[in-house]
């Protein structure tokens, strides 16, 4: 059995015999206004066929149970309705009278067959405005119900029918359009009676909208499937085959369907589509219900897509950035189907390659989201290019990037070297104006993972979430505020040490220690003191602000442990990543001091501490893996 008909077809073969389409008596009356005819006319009117006998106009599906020999329309009574009396109308009252069966309105069904179907409307008054229009029934101030809307509505729609070819004056071209190129998916779900009324209710009563997917899919399954087997000449071997494409191409679809139902990949893609509407028919894609409208977002932004669809130039500029309305009659229109069905399965192949391959799994979002690449800019290219040099590209123009050449710079704007407490004391990468460390802590991520991949523990792919900050603190590795107001002189010893080993001799330590030791209850109670000393510590010794002490950690994580000294935070990162809970690649690899030496792991005293030294050992070891990273 066929899945979509034309006009003429369902009228003329679907129905055998004396086999009638049935109206329940729990549909509604007729209620199409004005504007809906002359919608439906003015589209029929602008699609083009392009010569390709397979192109067509789909005038949305209809959903028909059996009952004993006849139909039951449970959603499509408006348009069954409306295309009899264009029907009747254009002379063609014989395809369609007798065919429509109203089950309780039956002065509706009386009306079409003595007055619509016979051409004998002329008995009634004209129902023109002064200025040329046509009344509607809120226009008319009926308060009686029984006055027969219904009625009012199927005349007001025929003489807006015949208004509109006044007008127009095609009525061949429109004939032939109408009873061979408007089309309707036909729905026969396998349900009983007792299920009719529910699924009545989903199609009506709760709105389900009629989504893209399933129309694309049947023209699909119809045309593509058709275009395969045009020159197969033995009847029955050309039967067959086309049977067996269809089922063929329906399940690639549903395959893809089902590729794109996991999470993950919906919101990997979902950043290329964030701008791509379905505003602009009263057919949606919704990617939620139907998940392989993601692929049809993505593949109408490329210049595949541009070359094989019916897209306008103005609206492919848009689809070029990134934004826009999707609408079926690109698909509708198109001169060849079958060329944009193998395009499609190309794109979804591509898609899948990069989202399996680690290395483009990371650059090609990383490029969206820092790059603010679009999906054709990707698109366009990877089909200029190899693997390799899609790679590079990519890599160059992170290179680019402002924050790059801010975390590789050696000298000042003078060309002098710099050294490393010029670098790291003079640069500001947790609340500076001119940095942004967001994209470079994703970056270290990335490297990371990446240099795992080819180790006998490789880390898993980053989240697509991770991408960007979710729910998450900059955060320095040594505090920005190292003497709290409820620590004990035990702190204050230890960052004495601190200071000490990062270099401070100002003042003889064993001296310092005995001051403290003498007034120790007296310093404590002192905030300036607090003050005082935080400030010398994080300013004049170590270089907190640092690219070497800063990371991202999750709030939750963070506030944990708020101030506390490396050793107490080294080990609650430790535990809660052992417990699952997220800690990002680079910062499990400053906290576990990747950087150090095999001798400094072996010293147990230095993994204890996080003084200067390993800020700038951690600055140089990041530096060095973006150098090996981008080159």
């Amino acid at each position: 059995m066929e899945l979509i008909y034309s006009v003429k077809d369902l009228f003329a073969n679907y129905l055998k015999g004396d086999e009638k389409f049935l109206i329940p008596a729990y549909q509604r009356g007729y209620k199409w206004r004005i504007k809906d005819i002359e919608q439906l006319l003015n589209d029929i009117n602008a699609f083009q066929t392009h010569g390709d006998d397979e192109v067509f106009y789909c005038l949305q599906n209809i959903t028909l149970v059996k009952n004993g020999n006849n139909f039951n329309v449970v959603d499509g009574q408006q348009r069954l309705t409306t295309l009899s009396l264009i029907l009747a109308y254009l002379g063609k009252s014989g395809l369609v009278s007798g065919k429509l069966e109203y089950k309780i309105r039956k002065e509706t069904e009386v009306f079409l067959n003595d007055y619509v179907y016979p051409q004998k409307l002329n008995v009634f008054c004209n129902n023109l405005n002064s200025n040329g229009t046509l009344l509607e029934w809120d226009n008319l101030g009926v308060t009686d119900v029984f006055n027969y809307q219904d009625i009012f509505y199927l005349y007001n729609a025929y003489r807006t029918i015949q208004l509109w070819f006044e007008t127009n004056k095609n009525i061949k071209e429109m004939e032939d359009k109408i009873l061979h190129r408007v089309k309707l998916i036909v729905n026969r779900p396998q349900i009983n009676s007792t299920q009719e009324f529910e699924l009545f209710d989903n199609l009506n009563g709760k709105r389900v909208s009629l989504d893209g997917a399933d129309l694309i899919r049947a023209m699909i399954i119809t045309r593509v499937a058709r275009k395969e087997v045009e020159d197969i000449d033995e009847s029955s071997k050309h039967d067959v085959l086309l049977n067996e494409n269809r089922v063929k191409n329906g399940l690639k679809l549903d395959d893809i369907n089902n590729w794109w139902r996991i999470p993950e990949r919906q919101n990997y893609f979902g950043v290329f589509i964030r701008n791509i509407n379905s505003k602009g028919e009263n057919i949606i894609f919704d990617e939620r219900k139907y998940p392989i409208d993601i692929l049809y977002k993505l593949f109408i932004q490329t210049s595949l897509a541009q070359n094989s669809l019916a897209i306008g130039s103005n609206e492919y500029t848009d689809f070029q950035k990134g934004s826009g309305t999707i609408k079926l009659q690109y698909f509708e229109n198109s001169d060849n189907l079958p060329e944009v069905f193998s395009k499609l399965q190309d794109v979804q192949r591509l898609i899948e390659y990069w989202y399996e391959d680690a290395t483009l799994y990371h650059l090609v979002r990383y490029s969206a989201i820092y790059l603010k690449k679009t999906f054709n800019d990707l698109t366009d290219l990877w089909m200029s290019n190899n693997k390799n040099s899609f790679i590079a590209q990519l890599k160059n123009e992170i290179r680019a990037n402002e924050f790059i050449d801010l975390a590789l710079q050696t000298e000042d704007e003078n060309g002098n070297k710099l050294t490393d407490d010029q670098l790291n004391f003079n640069e500001n990468w947790y609340d500076g104006d001119n940095t942004d460390m967001m994209p470079l802590m994703v970056l270290l991520d990335i490297i990371r993972i990446l240099s795992s991949k080819t180790s006998k523990f490789p880390i898993a792919n980053l989240d697509p979430s991770h991408f960007v900050a979710v729910k998450e603190d900059k955060e320095h590795i040594f505090p920005q505020t190292p003497l709290d107001t409820n620590d004990g002189i035990d702190i204050l010893m230890y960052y004495i040490d601190v200071a000490y080993d990062c270099g401070y001799n100002a003042l003889d330590k064993t001296r310092v220690l005995k001051i403290i030791n003498a007034y120790k209850d007296q310093i404590l109670m002192h905030d300036s003191f607090r003050e005082w000393f935080n400030k010398k510590l994080t300013t004049d010794i170590v270089p907190i602000n640092s690219l070497g002490n800063v990371c991202l950690l999750q709030d939750s994580v963070n506030r944990s442990y708020g101030n506390d000294f490396f050793a107490k935070k080294h080990f609650d990162i430790m535990q809660k990543s052992s417990k699952g809970e997220y800690i990002r690649p680079h910062v499990i690899d400053a906290f576990a001091k990747n950087m150090a030496t095999q001798n400094q792991r072996e010293d147990y005293t230095y993994m204890q501490k996080w003084t200067k030294e390993d800020i700038f050992a951690r600055r140089n070891y990041i530096v060095q893996q973006i150098i090996d990273f981008l080159k």
